[in-house]
This record gives structure tokens, C-alpha cells and sequence, in this order.
């Protein structure tokens, strides 16, 4: 990976090699340490001990390395033909693939879309994490280096040096790029992964290959760990707390065939028919993975015991042996990683667990609704006191303000629209889920707080 080891600008070297230098960053941003607080499935500020975004990205960059290690190790002539799979580059980019979450997880992202794309303002497309994620990396998150050397693009040469994010090489930015493509239309519900606003950033890291729509080898594996992880660690806090009943799916199939007509209805009021060969496909893997031999050695519901907790650990680490396993490394850059159509099929029905017994349960329904007034809220409001500017600007997070502050002082003008609504949606979007609710009960005057009280 050689040619894609270059910077935005230059900098100097110690012991390590330039991609363990990105690992390294992003593991010291105060934007990783903030997914602590961001909720994965709940919120973190749970009773029970549950998964958050943090937690959730160390998983997936430990499967994501593993696998890193073992398809470079194992297939080392494939391996040649996407300059060689780096085990740094797939870390790294597991650790910044959740940057970009806002608080409460896939509710507010969703929110946060509506309401930028209401503004109906050219430049700005919507909201997506992945695409945020990006727009941290190449601009937000901040650091100064001391070995800093002249740029080494000309198109970078008039920027500030706080707008050039933790200034990763090529490679560690192509392999965060899960959805390496802009938003189609602003209708579309699809994935993407950059924002008009980082485009120039897009242009420079895609330069070279791999070409077109097609992730880099390390972005496949960091998206096969990210399923592996989602498919088995989230199942296994929600069987914890009581709510996914794995005890009576292993031991039931009735349990197994009701579940699957769930799931199944619910993706065809979505998108249509599902093929009987797709039914039965994701059906043989639900059992399997159920497979007394194979599969969940689990018969009661969770009590805690040593024994069980056991059980539970053999299980998870069985199961991410075998996904990891089933992985091969291919030379087509289309395709780079194979993944066992079997075992692909048994991620992805089991991710549809948390869905079927969590997401869709009445309590989280009913909380995420709360969640979206409260994104809604602190959006409208900031955004409210940017026009307004002036004493006003006070309540926007302090990073966020001084950059509206910036550019009014220095261009003695108010700043562009389409950067300003961005400048307030990342506002948003930086704070933990209980900095998100401790500013919305002051801003509404539910909870005074202190003058004490240091706030984001």
C-alpha cells in the first residue's frame, strides 16, 4: 500500500509507519472517546450494562485487524493485487467508521436528514453518518502537528490549518469510505458516504484505485467486521436483558418460523415479494445457526451464572471464528472479499433480531419519539440563534461558534447558508446523548442547571 501512504500535507516520522500513525490518531480524538456516551441500540445511560458506539467500535476493530491479518497472511498473491492488505489501515478504519453518529444513534441520523433536506439549500444533500464520519476526519476533529511541512497539493495550499481534520493518509481515508459515492438524489433513502462539502477531500483520496463505486480491500473488511460484531454482541445484550429469547429459539422452531414471518412480512410491506429461494436460503441459515452442534448453546433465560456466562463467551467466540473463517480474499476489486453465502445469510438474519425483539418494541418506539423532539429542537434552535448571531450565538456549542464567529469577523459578512445549516447539523450532531438532553431541558426551561454547569 505504498502509494497510498501520502498526507494531505507532510509530516514528520517517529517509529511507526505512517498507517499506524492514523490508528493511532483517531484512537486519541475526543470524537472517539465521545461515542461513549452515544447509544448503539439504547442509550447508554441504561441500567443494564449494554453495548454503546464506543465499545462497539473497539469489537470491530479487533475483528476488523484479525481478519486483516489472517486474508493477508492466507491469500498473499490476492493480497499483491490490492497492494497488500494493511491490518493498520482495516483497524483504523473500524475505530472511525461510527465518528460520525449523532446522539441517540439511527433515530436522530434519520431526523437530522429530514431537516436538513427541508431546508432545501444547494449544497446541502441531507445527513448520513457515514458521510459525517468522513467529514470529521478530513475536517472537524482537531490537531496541530509541530513536523507540519508544506502542503503537497496546490488545491490545499489556502486553508486554515483547523480545516484539515486529523490529516490521514490516502489510504486509511479510502477504507473509511463504507459507501465510497455521494447522495444520488435527496429523496433517496440509500447509503451513501461523502457530502457535497468534502468533495475536493472525495476527489483527492479516490484518485487512485480502486476506481468507480468499489471499496478498497480494508473498507470491505471493516464493513464484514462491523456486521460480525452488530450480528453477535448486540444479540447477546438483548438476551441478557431479557428481551431477544434466545433460549426458546434454540429449542423451538415454532419460535424460529414466527420470528422469520415477521421479518419477512415486514421486509415485503417495504419492498415487495421476497423470492421463495431467498426465503429459504435465510430460513436454512436461521436454523443453522440455531444448530445444537453448531449454534446457541443456551436452554433458559439469562440468570447470570457462571456456568452460563460461559456458555454465552464459547458461543460468541465459535461464531465469530466461523464468519471470520468463511472469509477469502479474491483479485477482484469489485469484489475483494468473498464471504460464504451460508454464513453471510446467517448475519444477516440475525441482525434482524434486534430488530424484530428491540427496535420495533413499543417502549423504544415511544422513547425514540422523544429523542427525535429533542434532536429536532436543539437543531431549530441553533439554528435560530446563527441568523440571529450576537449574543444569541452563546448557546451554540463553543467549537461550533467560534467557527460562525470566524467567518462573520473575518468576512465581514454573515456566513454562507449551506455552511451555516452544515456548521449547526454538526453542532448537533457532536454532542453525547445526555449532553443532547441536558441542553434541550435548558434551552426549553424544564431544568435551570447551574451557571456551574460546564456545557459542551
Amino acid at each position: 500500500m505504498a502509494e497510498y501512504d501520502d498526507r494531505i500535507w507532510e509530516t514528520g516520522s517517529d517509529q511507526r509507519d505512517a498507517f499506524a500513525r492514523d490508528r493511532d490518531r483517531i484512537l486519541y480524538t475526543e470524537e472517539f472517546r465521545r461515542l461513549a456516551g452515544v447509544t448503539q441500540v439504547v442509550t447508554p445511560t441504561e441500567g443494564q450494562i449494554f453495548h454503546n458506539r464506543l465499545t462497539h467500535s473497539l469489537e470491530v476493530a479487533q475483528i476488523a485487524r484479525r481478519l486483516a491479518e489472517r486474508l493477508r497472511d492466507d491469500f498473499q498473491e490476492e493480497s499483491r493485487c490490492h497492494d497488500n492488505v494493511n491490518p493498520d489501515v482495516a483497524e483504523a478504519a473500524a475505530l472511525a467508521h461510527d465518528l460520525g453518529h449523532p446522539p441517540f444513534g439511527h433515530v436522530a441520523e434519520k431526523e437530522l436528514d429530514t431537516l436538513l433536506v427541508r431546508q432545501k439549500i444547494e449544497g446541502i444533500e441531507g445527513y448520513e453518518g457515514n458521510a459525517q464520519s468522513f467529514r470529521i476526519a478530513t475536517k472537524l476533529a482537531v490537531r496541530f502537528d509541530l513536523n507540519r511541512r508544506n502542503t503537497s497539493l496546490q488545491e490545499f495550499q489556502n486553508r486554515k490549518p483547523d480545516e484539515f481534520g486529523l490529516n490521514l493518509t490516502r489510504g486509511t481515508l479510502n477504507a473509511i469510505l463504507k459507501y465510497p459515492w455521494p447522495r444520488k438524489n435527496q429523496e433517496s433513502s440509500e447509503k451513501w458516504g461523502v457530502y457535497e462539502s468534502e468533495q475536493l477531500e472525495f476527489d483527492w483520496v479516490r484518485k487512485k484505485k480502486p476506481e468507480g463505486k468499489h471499496q478498497a480491500v480494508e473498507a470491505a473488511i471493516m464493513d464484514w467486521a462491523d456486521d460480525i460484531a452488530y450480528s453477535v454482541h448486540d444479540v447477546e445484550d438483548f438476551y441478557r436483558a431479557g428481551l431477544i429469547p434466545l433460549h426458546t429459539l434454540a429449542q423451538h422452531k415454532e419460535e424460529r418460523d414466527s420470528f422469520l414471518d415477521a421479518v419477512f412480512k415486514r421486509h415485503e410491506a417495504k419492498g415487495g415479494p421476497i423470492q421463495s429461494s431467498e426465503y429459504e436460503n435465510l430460513t436454512k441459515a436461521f436454523d443453522e445457526f440455531f444448530s445444537p452442534y453448531r449454534g446457541v448453546p443456551i436452554t433458559q433465560p439469562y440468570n447470570g451464572s457462571s456456568a452460563q456466562r460461559m456458555s454465552l463467551n464459547m458461543f460468541k467466540a465459535q461464531k465469530i471464528g466461523e464468519f471470520v473463517k468463511a472469509t477469502k480474499l479474491t483479485e477482484d476489486p469489485s469484489e475483494p472479499v468473498f464471504i460464504d453465502p451460508g454464513l453471510r445469510n446467517q448475519v444477516t438474519i440475525t441482525k434482524e433480531l434486534v430488530w424484530q425483539y428491540v427496535i420495533l418494541n413499543p417502549a423504544l418506539a415511544t422513547q425514540q419519539h422523544g429523542y427525535k423532539l429533542i434532536v429536532r429542537s436543539l437543531f431549530e434552535e441553533y439554528l435560530q440563534a446563527s441568523e440571529s448571531g450576537g449574543s444569541d450565538l452563546r448557546i451554540i456549542p463553543a467549537r461550533f461558534r467560534s467557527v460562525i464567529e470566524y467567518w462573520n469577523e473575518v468576512n465581514d459578512s454573515q456566513m454562507p447558508r449551506h455552511r451555516l445549516v452544515r456548521t449547526v447539523a454538526d453542532a448537533v450532531a457532536s454532542l453525547t446523548d445526555n449532553e443532547a438532553i441536558i441542553a434541550f431541558k435548558r434551552l426549553r426551561g424544564i431544568s435551570s442547571g447551574s451557571v456551574l454547569d460546564l456545557l459542551p
